[in-house]
């Protein structure tokens, strides 16, 4: 994982505790990224646990354009357990060959800040979505 996406999630697991379902943590996540300028498209379809037959559907999550194959899930384990074994974060599907995430674009909803501040139960102004190429993140830099 690039120091970007490990920004990026340090940055988004803020929204673990709203006790949003993947479709609202899904356009929340989709609001900061464009607000960010970060170029993505949300997804609505299922995930299969290959090994296991789990299936979880309907399931959304977001994949960063231009960046192969990124994808931001903060949901997933909701319905498969909280277990390291499965994906949760930001993450590279390819790096997770035991799951199958298939579906399609979702519609594109734009949201005012306060809805979406109201959604999060005020932990937006806890989260920071680095720019793209922001290595200069305080927390990040500590830890290098």
């Amino acid at each position: 994982m690039s120091v970007w996406h490990d920004a990026l999630e340090i940055g988004l697991l803020h929204l673990e505790e709203t006790g949003l379902y993947c479709d609202g943590m899904t356009y929340v996540i989709s609001h900061l990224l464009r607000k960010g300028g970060i170029p993505h498209r949300c997804f609505i379809g299922y995930v299969k646990d290959e090994k296991r037959g789990d299936l979880v559907a309907p399931h959304c999550w977001v994949k960063l354009e231009g960046d192969g194959d990124w994808v931001v899930d903060l949901r997933l384990r909701t319905w498969l357990g909280d277990d390291d074994e499965v994906p949760h974060g930001v993450f590279q599907t390819t790096k997770w060959s035991r799951f199958t995430y298939k579906g399609e674009p979702m519609v594109d909803i734009k949201m005012d800040e306060e809805i979406v501040a109201a959604m999060t139960d005020g932990k937006l102004s806890h989260v920071k979505v680095p720019e793209r190429n922001d290595y200069s993140v305080p927390f990040l830099r500590d830890l290098l």
